[in-house]
């Protein structure tokens, strides 16, 4: 048996270790990421609306319009989408105007029927020379998709259809961040990243059909690769940038440990099975993404936040939207040569981690 005195030391012991193991994890300098590709960075400041954030943006017409979500600035967003014309350097060129949604068909599936957030993360593409919109509903928990129309002084869906039916579909998961993109002049979605299932929707059956499947399993340091932008075809290829989350301690968390958004790119085939070929070894990281206001008072936990929604490009340049601590509208302009000469090969990528005192580089093989 153990002694009264023993006992007292192995409490006082116990009452010393951390409660977290995770606690003796070091700080990453993510600042020490910095690419030379990204180039610059602009704030879009919506007039009468000072919340706004995850900006989609499309060429259209001879000038860029852009979608936003609308915070309330309280914990919830439970406000429409806007949208806005940009000129082509993406000053405002228009009033904001909030997205009708004509004609929506009464839904009777709910995964959380009781929420004050209803439409989310809208995600513009062109098909053919039609504009549609790709966004979800956090109440009914499905993607859906619309062709975008003007009338007059208004921009409106009508009659949006939802994408109820599909391979393994889960009645208690809220589906969001699929990817659209074009292929033959249709629309493709990619459901997931790693592994890369491509749904084709089938019009006026609120249902999909698993239209191609790559098999790839992509581990990445930073967290699981979920969906951000459209994938555009560039020099060849389908071009798209993810995002992925991570909980840990950085510079740019003082050193808390608290969740991380990242984003990187990849690009993949431009035929079926539609392979993924390259990938950003590590996030694309510039100081602008995660300083200034954090708006801890006012999002729903700690976070750092940068969220690829968009881009255009040019020979030269590509240009992203994104969200910033679900409070921002952002555009980073981006060396579209340097950053794809920067992606690697899906075989071959290698993370590194930045320790903020020692700067010691630990590489890891994934």
């Amino acid at each position: 048996m153990f002694s009264t005195q023993q006992i007292n030391f192995l409490i006082f012991f116990l009452l010393l270790l951390p409660l977290d193991s995770s606690c003796n994890k070091p700080t990453i300098d993510l600042g020490a990421i910095n690419h030379d590709f990204v180039l610059e960075t602009k704030r879009i400041q919506i007039p009468g609306y000072p919340y706004t954030f995850n900006p989609s943006i499309v060429r259209w017409n001879d000038s860029y319009l852009m979608t936003f979500r609308i915070h309330d600035g309280e914990k919830q967003s439970i406000k429409p989408i806007g949208l806005i014309w940009l000129d082509k350097n993406f000053n405002i060129k228009s009033k904001p105007y909030i997205l009708e949604i004509r004609n929506q068909k009464k839904n009777i599936f709910f995964v959380h029927e009781n929420s004050k957030v209803a439409e989310q993360d809208p995600r513009l593409i062109n098909i053919n020379n039609r504009l549609y919109m790709v966004y979800n509903n956090f109440q009914v928990g499905r993607m859906l998709i619309a062709e975008i129309h003007f009338d007059n002084d208004s921009i409106f869906l009508d009659n949006p259809e939802y994408l109820l039916y599909f391979e393994n579909a889960n009645p208690t998961r809220i589906e969001k961040n699929w990817v659209p993109f074009e292929y033959n002049n249709q629309l493709l979605l990619s459901y997931s990243i790693s592994p890369h299932k491509i749904f084709l929707p089938i019009e006026g059956t609120e249902s999909c059909t698993t239209y191609a499947y790559s098999p790839n399993n992509i581990s990445w340091h930073w967290g699981e690769i979920r969906g951000g932008t459209p994938a555009l075809l560039v020099d060849g290829k389908y071009l798209a940038f993810f995002h992925s989350s991570k909980c840990m301690r950085s510079n740019y968390s003082d050193g808390k440990k608290i969740h991380h958004y990242f984003m990187g790119a990849y690009t993949f085939e431009p035929h079926k099975p539609f392979n993924i070929t390259h990938i950003s070894p590590n996030p694309i990281i510039c100081d602008d993404f995660y300083t200034g206001e954090d708006y801890a008072d006012k999002t729903w936990k700690p976070l750092r936040v940068v969220f690829p929604m968009g881009f255009v490009f040019d020979d030269d340049y590509i240009w992203i939207s994104y969200g910033k601590q679900d409070f921002e509208c952002w555009i980073v302009k981006i060396d579209k040569n340097k950053l794809l000469n920067s992606l690697e090969p899906i075989q071959l990528v290698r993370t590194k981690l930045f320790r903020t005192k020692s700067h010691k580089k630990a590489r890891y093989t994934r």
